[in-house]
């Protein structure tokens, strides 16, 4: 298994409450090990919310805060 605690940039984990499980279980063993994680969980969005009809503004807005707030 790769050791994530070396990564040494900010991460955001994002995932939706329409996720499958098993990208729910990914998620929660990521931010279990990476050392500097932010951790959002949109709710009634799935794994392809930015497709087509989802609700790309979401992320959008997630992705925008991330990168333009201080930690």
């Amino acid at each position: 298994m790769t050791d994530y605690r070396q990564v040494a940039a900010d991460v955001l984990l994002l995932g939706g409450t329409k996720s499958p499980q098993f990208l729910k279980t990914s998620l929660d063993a990521l931010e279990l090990e990476l050392p500097s994680v932010r951790r959002m969980t949109l709710e009634g969005l799935d794994h392809l919310s930015t497709a087509n009809d989802g609700k790309p503004e979401v992320v959008a807005g997630e992705l925008e805060r991330f990168f333009t707030q201080p930690r």
